[in-house]
């Protein structure tokens, strides 16, 4: 896992003060021996950008969002009249 984790400290080196929000997987978690120095790496290198361990969890696929920390919510579905954007 060494060279994703390399890879997943220059991108948050490159991100940090734009991100805002990191996500450990699409609809999965990552396996712990990624996680949790994935979310040590965020935590030295950019503290004030939220993490969750993964798409659906942390209440992002249920529109809490977080823990409660952040308000997402997914969709819209369909199609949506321009003139609201």
């Amino acid at each position: 896992h060494g060279l994703f984790l390399r890879s997943a400290e220059a991108l948050i080196r490159t991100a940090r003060g734009s991100a805002a929000i990191y996500v450990g997987g699409n609809e999965q978690e990552p396996c712990a021996d990624i996680n949790v120095p994935l979310q040590d790496l965020i935590r030295l290198l950019d503290p004030a950008t939220p993490y969750v361990r993964g798409s659906l969890w942390g209440g992002l696929a249920d529109g809490h969002g977080g823990d409660g920390w952040l308000n997402l919510h997914d969709g819209p579905y369909g199609i949506q009249d321009p003139r609201a954007f």
